[in-house]
Formats: C-alpha cells, sequence, structure tokens
C-alpha cells in the first residue's frame, strides 16, 4: 500500500441509552432512518443514508443485550468519524497505520444482520481499524473497509411541502434562499 487515500463514509452520533428517542426526534426533523440494527458488539443503531454516505444514531441499550457497547466514549453527540477505503482491506490498513504512527487496536471484526427488501436476512460483516485513540479528542475515529459486495439506494425522492412551516413552529427559523436556515 503506497497510500492511503481516505474518503468518509459516515459520521456517528452517540446516543447512549436513548437510542429511541433519538430516532423520534430525527425523524421530526425530516431524516429516513432505517429500522434499527443490532451489532454483535452490544450496541445499536439507526442509519440516514444520503447515497454513498451516512449518518449513524448509535446507542447502547445494555439492559437490552446485557453487553456494555464495546466502549465508546460516554459523551452523547457527533463522536465518530468512519473512512472508506476503496480496496484496501483492514490489515493492510492497520500495518499501514503502524508505519505511519497513527494504529490504534488491531482490527475488530464484528456483524448485524440485515433484512433485504425481498424479507430475507443476510449478515452485514465489518472488520474495523481505529485510528489511535489518543489522536482524537472527542470520540473515535477509524477505517471501514467493505468486506462484502453493498447495495445502495437507486433513487431517493424526498419533499417538503408542509415541512417549513413545522420547522418554523418547532425551531423559530425558516428555510433561506440557498437553503439554510436562520433565525426570525
Amino acid at each position: 500500500m503506497s497510500g492511503l487515500k481516505p474518503v468518509v463514509d459516515h459520521v456517528v452520533i452517540n446516543v447512549g441509552d436513548d437510542l429511541d428517542n433519538a430516532a423520534q426526534v430525527y425523524t421530526g426533523l425530516g431524516f429516513q432512518l432505517t429500522p434499527r440494527g443490532r451489532h454483535s458488539l452490544g450496541t445499536s443503531n439507526h442509519l440516514a443514508i444520503f447515497g454513498e454516505n451516512y449518518l449513524e444514531l448509535l446507542g447502547h441499550p445494555e439492559a437490552e443485550t446485557g453487553k456494555q457497547g464495546n466502549g465508546w466514549p460516554a459523551r452523547p453527540g457527533l463522536s465518530g468519524l468512519v473512512w472508506k477505503t476503496g480496496g484496501a482491506d483492514a490489515d493492510e490498513i492497520y500495518r499501514h497505520l503502524q508505519r505511519v504512527g497513527l494504529a490504534g487496536s488491531p482490527p475488530e471484526a464484528f456483524y448485524r444482520p440485515v433484512t433485504l427488501p425481498d424479507g430475507s436476512e443476510r449478515e452485514a460483516r465489518f472488520r474495523t481499524v481505529r485510528l489511535a485513540p489518543e489522536r482524537i479528542n472527542n470520540g473515535r475515529s477509524f477505517f471501514l473497509p467493505a468486506s462484502h459486495p453493498g447495495t445502495g439506494v437507486a433513487r431517493a425522492l424526498a419533499g417538503a411541502s408542509q415541512r417549513r412551516d413545522g420547522y418554523h413552529r418547532r425551531y423559530h427559523c425558516r428555510p433561506g434562499a440557498v437553503g439554510h436556515r436562520r433565525p426570525v
């Protein structure tokens, strides 16, 4: 591997043990979330998918799983930045990070069941490679090499006909001319 050229895969928002409430809030903001996923490491999630990237709401329902959620930082909020790696595999990435002094722990494997559009269920398997934790101030940053062929969203349609007034009532702001919100 001559050089690692990471591209953002997704960001992680830690919601602690309040995943159901977080999902309700994000749905109220207009996000379309996937059904709850349950990881073999003890965490659960909902995803908001945007083409080739996504936002992950990550929860730690210890009472539900009996596991401790693999040590994700306790502070809620944006706490993870995850990188795509092209064709490099987890072991190759780990060796590269060791050479440049950025390696955290060796690759870690986990999985979660995924229900496909036809109703069948498969396991999505992952091997992640963390950057050295002392290099990250709040949360984690890690690489997520593709370990299985993915399926994507062929087309997405979004409408906002009645959402604008709802945003105004709820957040006291309106969309600007280029899509930004500004206080009113």
